[in-house]
Formats: structure tokens, sequence, C-alpha cells
């Protein structure tokens, strides 16, 4: 048995899981692993309280350990790479396993943030890869509140594609009921009796029960995109309906709410950048797959935009930052990662390949949080993924855009003048607009007019594939890191 201790020394005891990582997705509290159990990012850290810590697939006896790591009460195998600090023992959960009872603590992840009334009517919910988005609606459709929350999902990847494979390996049924409880919970405590929710095509099929394993391969068909309705705990929970398997009802939502004119582009910033255009009648849609290092996930020093996260950064006489909550940094989040990097180019210690001065030895150190040449390098693919999507999208349109409207929770805090600056976005007017598939949601929440809204878009769209010779020229083309 593995006893998984968590926030607040709640305490989970875990029968027939001897693998870390699955006795610690298994207590169901709030854990990253960004890179699913992949043993990539080294990330999914869990304190080694007491026991016999081996490498996973090790079949031997304990006397077999080999170059054993001993404190009090503990003994780990070397070979599982044991790190001691502050007089206390971690392993990476995904490549550890325990040899009989053993206790293991997990870090504290932020409980959920409520601001406002938590009482209302509905509950509008999306659910956002890295971040789940909550406002408790009234029966007048006044937004009383709003909560935020950690995806529960993220012990199994940070990216969709990490989550529908985990779900494809046995996973599925336990990865819907962590995120159906999860939302009937919500509602519960905030005494609403319906909930209406939007967010990726995956998303919504682990919130209803239906596997997304075949969304993972070609021809990565969704078990379904029109809207749907479950039961849990009492609360009827709707939802919206998708466009494909990659552009989900948070997209539709997202543009129904902005009303987009002629010419007019969302790019919803995330792990999945949505972008919508609408030109002569038509709305050009596409997700790009920006991976994990826009919220974080993928950069060694990365973390979300949580209390400690660097959220922005500028030069005035050497590099400055502000951070979430004004404590001292433990990380850098998407939006500071974006101010770094534009910084670091506009005053030279970063050329415009991507390539660091040699005097940084390979780091640019901020506030005492490093970010690595890799790091950049994570954020030249992530970045140039957007922006080839948006020239596929305007390419496809036939005109560029007028003007750029950036959503999300990470678009409402990133600097455009930085995004330009790295050429992550074109140089046009740009505003932001927050997290807009929640104003959607809310706004169907309310009206069921908006509904029509939704499908008359869905009607309009057409889905652009990021794929073929031109689309990975642009690709290569958008990694330089200056105003294109």
């Amino acid at each position: 048995m593995i006893r998984v201790v968590c926030k607040g020394n709640r305490i989970h005891s875990v029968n027939g899981a001897a693998d870390l990582l699955q006795a610690v997705r298994a207590a169901g509290e709030p854990f990253e692993a960004p890179c699913g159990g992949a043993g990539r990012c080294g990330k999914c850290m869990v304190e080694l309280v007491s026991g016999l810590f081996v490498p996973i697939g090790f079949t031997g006896a304990p006397s077999d350990v080999r170059d054993a790591v001993n404190l009090p009460g503990i003994t780990a195998d070397a070979r599982i790479g044991p790190k001691i600090k502050d007089g206390k023992m971690y392993a990476r959960a995904c490549v550890t396993s325990a040899l009989g009872d053993a206790v293991i603590k997990i870090p504290d992840r932020s409980d959920a943030a409520f601001f406002g009334e938590r009482t209302g009517e509905t509950l509008a919910v999306d659910l956002g890869t890295t971040i789940i988005e909550a406002a408790v609606v009234d029966g007048a459709g006044q937004v009383r509140g709003g909560i935020a929350l950690p995806n529960p999902l993220a012990a199994y990847g940070a990216d969709v594609l990490s989550r529908i494979a985990a779900a494809k390996q046995g996973n599925f049924d336990e990865m819907h009921r962590l995120t159906a409880d999860c939302v009937a919970k919500l509602a519960a405590d905030c005494g609403c009796k319906g909930v209406m929710a939007v967010g990726n095509t995956a998303a919504l099929h682990f919130l209803l029960g239906a596997d997304p394993s075949s969304m993972g391969e070609y021809p990565f068909k969704p078990a379904f995109t029109q809207s749907g309705s479950m039961t849990r705990g009492g609360i009827k929970i709707r939802t919206l309906g998708c466009l494909s398997a990659f552009i989900g009802a948070d997209a539709l939502a997202g543009a129904a709410f902005l009303s987009l004119r002629e010419g007019e582009m969302m790019v919803d910033l995330g792990t999945n950048c949505e972008i919508a255009m609408y030109s002569r009648g038509k709305y050009y849609m596409c997700s790009a797959a920006a991976g994990p290092a826009i919220e974080g996930a993928g950069i060694s020093c990365g973390m979300g935009g949580r209390q400690g996260a660097i959220d922005s950064v500028f030069y005035d006489k050497g590099m400055k930052f502000t951070v979430i909550g004004g404590a001292e940094p433990e990380g850098i989040c998407g939006s500071g990662l974006i101010d770094a990097v534009a910084v670091a180019v506009r005053i030279g210690l970063v050329d415009e390949s991507g390539a660091m001065d040699k005097n940084l030895d390979g780091r640019l150190s901020i506030g005492g949080v490093s970010v690595g040449q890799k790091d950049v390098r994570a954020f030249q693919l992530a970045k140039s993924a957007v922006r080839a999507a948006i020239e596929t999208v305007c390419g496809a349109a036939g005109t560029a855009p007028s003007k750029i409207l950036l959503a999300g929770g990470l678009g409402l805090h990133v600097n455009p003048a930085s995004a330009k600056a790295v050429g992550m976005i074109p140089d046009v007017q740009t505003e932001t607009c927050g997290n807009a598939a929640l104003k959607g949601c809310v706004r169907a929440a309310a009206d069921p007019r908006f509904k029509q809204s939704v499908n008359r878009i869905k009607r309009l769209s057409r889905v652009e594939e990021l794929k073929g010779r031109d689309f990975e020229q642009k690709l290569i083309a958008y990694t330089a890191l200056r105003h294109i």
C-alpha cells in the first residue's frame, strides 16, 4: 500500500499500485506530470517519506537494491536518481516504484480560487487544458462570482495528445471520473442546479464519458461533435457542440461571443491555440498544437500562472520583472516567458536565430529563475506553430487580419508588443479580450438564442488543416525571433 500525503496533510491510501505516478493519479489530487509520465520533463517530483524505492520494472529482492541512498526510514535505489534537499529526499514519480508499504508526499497545488458570490442558478465552465475557469450565473444571466482551479487531468500530461494517449492506455474511466466529479462538485459547492460547459473536443469527451482515443490517430475522428448532456451527482450538465477533433466548443463559443467583423481574427493562446477569422461570410478556423511551452509546462523553470510565477519582464537598466502575488519568484509562466525572450532579443542577449550570447553560458537569469537555451528553442517551436497557423488561415481567407483579438486566460496577460517583437503575431492592431470562451459559455447559460449563433458559426466554418510542405516551410520561417 502507498499512502499519498497531500495539501493539509490529507492522506489517500492506495492499494494495488506500486508505481508512484499511478498512486498519485489514483489519489485524485492536483498534480502535474507535463510529459504524461514519459520521463522527459522531470517535473513530477514527489517527496519520499518512508519506504524502499526502486526503478519501475524492478523484479529483484530488497537485497538487490544498488548503491542505496538512505535517510532515516527511507532507502532509494540510486538508479531512480534520488535528490536530497533540506534533509528530505525526492524522486520522479514516473520512474519510481515502491517495494512494500511506503509513504510519499506530493507538492502543494492551489485549491480552487473563488471571487465574488458563490451562489447562483447555473455554473458556466470552460474546461481549459491547464486551468478550469467557471462563472457563477444567477437567474437573470448576471455573473455573481468566479472560480479557477487546476485541471485534474494534469497528472496525465500537459497537452491534449498526451491525455488522449493516456486514455488509450487504459486510464479513460478514471479520467472521466475526475473531470465529471470536479465539475459537478464545483456546481454543488455554488448551489447551482445546472452546468453549461465548453472546452476542447477531448475535454468534453472526458466530461461526458466518451472515449477520445480515436482522436489520437488518423483520421482523428471524435466520438461526437454535437452538443451533449448528462447528470452527475444530481447536477444537470450541458455542453455546446464542437466543430472537429481539435476545434472545440470553446473556440466556437469564443468566436460567437466576439461577433467577429470582416477581417477580424481571434487568437486564443494556450497549449492548444485556436484561431478563427471572419472573411466574406465565412469563418476560417484551425487549431495549432503549440505545446505546453506557452503555458510554462514545457520549460525547465516554467509553471502555470499562479502565485510565485514571473508574469512580466521588462528592461530598465537591467532585467526587471513582476511576480504573481508579489512573492519571491519560483518560476516563469507563459506571459513572462514571451516578455523575457522579447527583452533578451532587444538588448542582444539572444539573437534572431534564438542563440544565446556565449557569455551567458546557456542561461538567462531573471530574479534567480533561469531560462536556458533549450527553453528558448522550445519557445521558438511553440511561437512558430502559432504564427504558421495564423498565416495558414490568412492564406485560406485571402487577406491579412485587420485586427487580432487575443483571447484566453493567457491572452489576457500577454503583452502584445512582446508577441509582435518575437514574431508570434503579425504587427496589426491588437486587443486583449480575456476568456472569450467562458464569456460565450455564460451567454449560452443565460440565453438559449446564443446557441443559435454558435450553430450558425459552425455551419459557416471551414477547418484549415495544418499539414503539407507549405506549412512545414512556414514553421521553419517563423522560428526567427523578430518582427515578421
